[in-house]
């Protein structure tokens, strides 16, 4: 059985667009999907923007797979100030929810792994165990961004915080290489995400530097066993189809979007999808 899978656009990639204008990309480019930003597009709280977002992305026959939040999970009261704000998540869920997301995206912690102690383990996973609980109930699945300098950047960090999360409601991760780690240490964070996969994103490089078709080689790698990886593990009414969603375009130009949309395309029909 082939999985299914869609093909998307991270909304970031373009902050300084109106949500209607990325509609506009997406239809264009005959992507499917939108991760909508919790910062610009979809702010957190604005519940009747939320809706009305939401609702336009299903007129045009668009999938919401994801709320892109930047709710930070385990942090300590010192580290959140009007510098470093962190949404409360109750406020985080009810716009993923006015939105009709599927999966709320959060961050595990802001330390990276290898530097935190025992106290910020142990913070981030009751954390993230409380708001995996919230979210289940509105029928809304979480999952971890895959970032340098938090709690979910290495294989074994990742292996031993998602491993934690199993009950009594899993945390998945999205996943995407790291430009600091080259092609074999990507693999092998990809490899320990694999059990708990929801999502991808897909870019040349972090950072906008280059078009999507000049990291080829590195994804007709990766892609193979992306798309072998089994749909994850949810109840009927939380089920998804896997998405792989473009982020970081070369310059943010629509013109790069165009270009790294038909690659994205053009790769997954390679693979029949």
């Amino acid at each position: 059985m082939v999985n299914q899978v869609k093909k998307g656009l991270v909304s970031v990639t373009f902050r300084s667009l109106h949500p209607m204008e990325i509609l506009d990309l997406v239809s264009e480019t005959g992507l499917e999907a939108i991760e909508w930003g919790g910062d610009i597009h979809v702010p957190v709280g604005d519940l009747v923007r939320a809706a009305q977002i939401g609702q336009e992305t299903r007129i045009r026959g668009i999938a919401i797979p994801t709320y892109g939040s930047y709710y930070c999970a385990g942090l300590r009261r010192d580290e959140i100030n009007d510098a470093k704000p962190n949404p409360d998540f109750a406020r985080v869920l009810a716009t993923a929810e006015a939105l009709g997301a599927a999966n709320i995206r959060v961050w595990a912690n802001h330390t990276a792994s290898q530097a935190a102690d025992e106290a910020t383990w142990q913070r981030t996973v009751e954390d993230l165990a409380r708001i995996g609980d919230m979210a289940a109930a509105s029928g809304i699945i979480v999952s971890l961004e895959y970032h340098n300098n938090t709690l979910n950047d290495r294989p074994a960090a990742t292996s031993r915080l998602l491993s934690a999360l199993t009950k009594p409601q899993p945390i998945y991760t999205l996943w995407q290489p790291l430009n600091e780690l080259d092609f074999l240490d990507n693999l092998e964070t990809l490899q320990a995400a694999q059990p708990y996969l929801s999502h991808v994103h897909v870019f040349a490089s972090q950072g906008a530097g280059s078009l999507l078709k000049t990291a080829e080689a590195e994804w007709s790698r990766y892609l193979p066993r992306l798309l072998a990886i089994p749909e994850i593990e949810t109840p009927d009414h939380m089920k998804q189809p896997r998405c792989f969603m473009i982020e970081f375009v070369q310059n943010e130009t629509r013109e790069s979007f165009q270009a790294d949309a038909a690659t994205l395309t053009d790769w997954l029909a390679q693979w029949g999808h």
